[in-house]
């Protein structure tokens, strides 16, 4: 099965969305990565896709990440 690429045009989407921000560092020092859920098109976009934009851009950090759902 061949693995689904993102697209450009859904890449700028995300990032113009502002769905994954860095705020802060936790007591362990790890950056905090938070993801908007009510912003989320989930619609439009595959979580393999989303997954995969996350590993590309933050591999080998450690980090908490949390997910806030309104």
């Amino acid at each position: 099965m061949a693995e689904e690429q993102p697209q450009p045009n859904q890449i700028k989407h995300i990032h113009k969305l502002n769905l994954f921000k860095i705020k802060g560092r936790d007591k362990h020092n790890r950056k905090i990565l938070r993801i908007i859920g009510k912003n989320f098109p989930a619609k439009s976009f595959a979580t393999s896709l989303t997954v995969d934009l996350l590993k590309k851009k933050y591999l080998g950090a450690a980090m908490t990440v949390v997910v806030v759902v309104e």
